[in-house]
């Protein structure tokens, strides 16, 4: 006798027809090709991050930065017998109306400074005259004139003429290359520009000139100045300063060779006039070292 467990068991399925396999099996392969379609659809439609700016695209855009000025030097950079705005405060001024970024100057000059006592301010830790320059980007040298301070009378009397101090004028340039290495190390090496002026004089000049001296110590003093002047404009070119020329600003044709409305009374010094030329001749160089940095 069969039980009802065996009967059961026993019973066949009912068959699967075959038209019901095929629905199936294109039904998955549609979800399956589906699921694919969408996956490179979504592949192809995501779009490509936009990419971060970069420190030099950031740059580009980023305001200029101000224009830290130091002024070093002597008696001409301290403005004395002017009583007036003195160019370091002016070629600031200058700038900022020019470059349309912020320029502040700091002024350092000395009276009766000579090349030896500024590379001496410079190397002196106890100074606020490192610490100025290396916050600088742009750094204005007039010094040199008063290492000839103690030949003054035989100059300008004419008793000292040609290379009579050339040894002076070497130990001079000698010594402001090493003001212009200490500016760049006092910089750390950043970019600086490092403006060298000459003289119109290193001594009086005009009608007080003409006035003290004789017609040979006028002509000595003219050549000593000459000597000077092409001494810092090798410096200038030795170690990548600009040389600024004052001695055609002061002696060019708008003063047709008489430089005296430009000067203090004392001849020696420039004036209100004479420092706002000054001024102007710095901003016609350009900030070579600083541009190019």
């Amino acid at each position: 006798m069969v039980s009802l467990r065996d009967a059961v068991g026993r019973q066949r399925r009912p068959p699967v027809r075959r038209a019901h396999l095929v629905g199936l099996l294109v039904g998955t392969l549609l979800v399956l090709s589906g699921c694919g379609q969408a996956a490179l659809a979504g592949a192809g439609s995501s779009s490509t991050p936009t990419p971060t700016p970069t420190a030099s695209a950031s740059a580009t855009n980023a305001p200029p930065a101000p224009l830290k000025i130091v002024a070093l030097g002597d008696s001409v950079t301290a403005g004395n017998n002017c009583g007036c705005t003195l160019f370091p405060q002016l070629y600031a001024q200058d700038l900022t109306r020019v470059r349309g970024v912020p320029s502040t100057a700091v002024n350092l000059g000395v009276n009766g400074q000579d090349s030896a006592g500024l590379l001496a301010m410079l190397t002196d830790g106890s100074s606020s005259a490192d610490r100025a320059v290396a916050a600088a980007n742009v750094v204005v040298i007039t010094i040199g004139a008063n290492d000839f301070g103690s030949r003054h009378d035989d100059v300008t009397s004419g008793s000292c003429t040609g290379g009579c101090l050339r040894d002076t004028t070497e130990h001079m340039a000698a010594e402001v290359t090493r003001i212009v290495a200490r500016v760049h190390a006092l910089r750390s090496n950043r970019a600086t520009a490092v403006l060298i002026t000459g003289y119109w004089n290193v001594f009086e000049d005009g009608q007080v000139a003409q006035r003290l001296f004789p017609g040979v110590g006028l002509a000595a003093t003219a050549e000593l100045t000459q000597q000077v002047n092409q001494a810092l404009r090798q410096v200038a070119a030795r170690t990548k300063a600009a040389y600024v020329d004052l001695y055609d600003a002061f002696k060019g044709p708008d003063t047709d060779g008489d430089d005296t409305p430009l000067l203090a009374d004392d001849g020696d010094h420039p004036n209100a006039q004479g420092h706002a030329l000054i001024a102007k001749r710095l901003l016609a160089e350009g900030l070579p070292g600083l541009d190019r940095g």
